[in-house]
C-alpha cells in the first residue's frame, strides 16, 4: 500500500515539472516555437545567426526566417510566414513577429 502512494506522488510530480516546463517554454517562445523571442530580443543579429543559421530575408531594417506557407485551415492565404527580427543601428534586436512574405 505505501508503494503505491508513494508511486503516485512520483506521478504526481513528474507531470508538474512536465506542466512547468511548457509554460515556461510557451512563455519563452509565443511568436513561434523554433525561435526563443526572450534570448532573440536584446541579443545582436550576429549573435543570433550564429545561434539559428543563416536568415531567409535580410535588410537594413530586418533580418527574417522562413517558418511556414499557409496551405491549410479555413481560408488559407497560401502566403510564405517569417519569423521577423527589427533590430536599431547598433543592430540589436528590439522587436520580433510573425508575418507574411514582402509584398503580401
Amino acid at each position: 500500500m505505501k508503494s503505491m502512494k508513494k508511486h503516485k506522488k512520483y506521478v504526481a510530480i513528474a507531470f508538474l515539472i512536465l506542466l512547468i516546463s511548457m509554460v515556461v517554454f510557451y512563455k519563452s517562445h509565443p511568436t513561434y516555437y523554433k525561435y526563443n523571442d526572450i534570448w532573440i530580443i536584446g541579443n545582436t543579429i550576429s549573435d543570433i545567426e550564429n545561434r539559428y543559421g543563416e536568415f531567409d530575408l535580410f535588410n537594413s531594417a530586418y533580418a527574417a526566417y522562413y517558418i511556414y506557407t499557409d496551405n491549410k485551415g479555413f481560408l488559407p492565404d497560401h502566403l510564405k510566414h517569417y519569423y521577423y527580427m527589427y533590430y536599431d543601428e547598433n543592430n540589436v534586436v528590439y522587436k520580433v513577429e510573425d508575418s507574411c512574405q514582402p509584398g503580401g
